[in-house]
């Protein structure tokens, strides 16, 4: 019993990502409160073992300060050539955001001060070293098949290029997937993985809750669902299907212990939540999807009712990008669904006769010019889209509560924020599924088979 509390405790804890990261070439520094001009490592070695002579080198914190942010007068100290305001760039992506006070980690602020993103109140910067570049960029491919990009780009291309239904159905699963584990994190409440002695590499969540991990949801159901879903519509061997689910799957989940942001714990109960919902909702989903397309009252349910539950969500005590991005996700769900509605409602689809199981043949040239065709065209649609959208929810919503749109505070507000993001994502995803294919038929582009997948 002792070891198996010893073990969930390990799990839980932030050693077991430094030990990650550490195994996966990762040198953690970190410049103690009471070491103003300089970085201690920790039990990290360099691959020639001088990991500890940097300590006064602006130039290894100019290459190891991840994002790019800086804070004021990091480097003067030791660089007089260096004002405080001057931007630190960094050798990873060389983004960077700054205030009229000075630079702010990854663009938050909290009370008009700069915040710590290992726990706010932590006085000890950590910053890193990376020694294994192809093992660091495979785990940052591994994290983008959980971001909002991902979405942005794989689900308009399934959609265009290759299979609508197998899309729509896909996105239901992944829907209340996300949605759940979104409002569990703020349920559980617990943190992320303490730093130090992990080093954050990822600034965009840090200000979420940890438990259970979304990525690690997703990154179970997207995979698997595709598996199941195509098991029966399309002829290829099982065993490198789920081979694919596999590793697609594990990479995702050891990508966020390696960028620091969850413990193996917050994996492991991530793929559970995926675990606990498919088989619920695999069974089910072509129903579902036939109603959603086919009943005249669908949009009740999947677009009033994914509104109402943006606001049906755990109340937070500060905020984080959790709530917003839930209600990303019902946006887009709703818009995919709305948009499909619209062409059945409108006499656009049409009924032919199933040849499934359908052979997979290898892509032709003139498939390959096609797909890239719509994908510019639509992508462009997309750009437009969420760029009026964006733009036009908040000056409206800014507007009729009379407040100043440019405040920071205020776009964070429930009132402000959730409908903002609802009214984005799904504008732009019922351009993706209603007027991009309805522009794609006009210029003679379209994918025929798309006006059948119902």
């Amino acid at each position: 019993m002792d070891r198996l509390k010893n073990m969930l405790l390990y799990l839980e804890g932030p050693k077991n990502v430094a030990d990650f990261q550490k195994l996966c070439g990762i040198e953690t520094l970190i410049r103690k409160a009471n070491r103003p001009n300089g970085y201690e490592t920790t039990d990290v070695k360099t691959e020639n073992g001088d990991a500890g002579k940097h300590s006064d080198n602006c130039e290894l914190r100019q290459r190891d300060i991840p994002n790019g942010f800086a804070k004021q007068g990091d480097c003067s100290e030791n660089n007089s050539n260096t004002s405080q305001n001057e931007l630190i760039s960094n050798r990873l992506n060389g983004i960077c955001h700054q205030t009229t006070n000075g630079f702010v980690k990854n663009g938050h602020v909290r009370n008009g001060l700069q915040t710590n993103e290992s726990m706010l109140n932590n006085k000890d910067e950590v910053t890193y070293r990376i020694h294994n570049r192809l093992v660091h960029y495979l785990f940052l491919f591994g994290a983008a098949l959980g971001n909002e990009q991902f979405y942005l780009v794989f689900f308009p291309f399934l959609m265009w290029n290759v299979d609508c239904r197998l899309l729509r159905q896909m996105v239901i699963v992944w829907h209340v997937g996300m949605y759940l584990g979104q409002a569990a994190k703020d349920i559980f409440r617990r943190p992320r993985p303490a730093s130090p002695p992990v080093a954050y590499l990822e600034k965009r969540y840090v200000s979420e809750y940890g438990m259970p991990s979304t990525h690690s949801t997703v990154g179970a159901i997207i995979p698997f669902s595709i598996l199941y879903l195509t098991l029966n519509q399309y002829q290829y061997n099982f065993t490198f299907g789920l081979t694919v689910a596999l590793v697609w799957t594990i990479l995702v989940g050891c990508s966020r212990i390696y960028l620091g942001m969850h413990t193996a714990l917050d994996v492991i109960c991530g793929i559970l939540t995926a675990c606990m919902i498919m088989p619920v909702l695999l069974p089910l989903v072509g129903t579902f999807d036939y109603l959603q397309i086919t009943h005249p009252l669908a949009p009740l349910v999947t677009v009033l009712g994914s509104f109402i539950l943006c606001f049906v969500y755990p109340p937070v005590k500060e905020w984080n990008t959790a709530r917003g991005d839930t209600a990303t996700v019902h946006g887009i769900g709703s818009g995919i669904s709305f948009g499909c509605w619209l062409h059945y409602n409108l006499g656009l689809m049409y009924a032919v006769p199933s040849g499934a199981p359908y052979a997979i043949k290898f892509p032709t040239v003139e498939w390959v010019a096609l797909s890239l065709v719509r994908i510019a065209v639509g992508a462009s649609l997309i750009a437009v889209g969420r760029h009026f959208a964006k733009r036009g929810a908040l000056r409206f919503l800014c507007y009729m509560y009379g407040q100043d749109r440019n405040n920071i505070q205020v776009q964070r507000q429930m009132k402000v924020e959730t409908p903002q993001k609802f009214f984005t994502y799904f504008t732009i995803s019922v351009g993706a599924a209603f007027i991009a294919p309805a522009m794609f038929r006009t210029f003679g582009i379209h994918r025929e088979a798309f006006f059948t997948e119902f």
